[in-house]
């Protein structure tokens, strides 16, 4: 599925009591002091090996990820062109 230069997307989950604009799936915790929410973040396949995606974050990160994580997408070409500057260069 995933193979290495894949731009993916990782929707990371958060909490904190101010969500931020980047913020997207916005509800409150259950005891009402802060907020679960996701934020994307915008990271290139290096390698993948064993069901485990090395993955490179702009920053200059390493992550190692599975493959069966539900917060990985690949990203569909529209939002490669209009995201190209969040993604990292390879």
């Amino acid at each position: 599925m995933f193979k290495k230069g894949d731009l993916i997307i990782y929707r990371k989950p958060k909490r904190s009591e101010h969500p931020g604009p980047r913020a997207k799936n916005i509800r409150p915790a259950s005891s009402g002091e802060d907020y679960h929410y996701e934020v994307d973040k915008y990271w290139r396949v290096m390698d993948v090996e064993n069901n485990e995606l090395v993955i490179k974050t702009r920053g200059g990160k390493v992550h190692h990820l599975p493959v069966s994580d539900p917060h990985i997408h690949k990203a569909s070409i529209l939002t490669t062109w209009l995201m190209r500057n969040k993604f990292p260069s390879d």
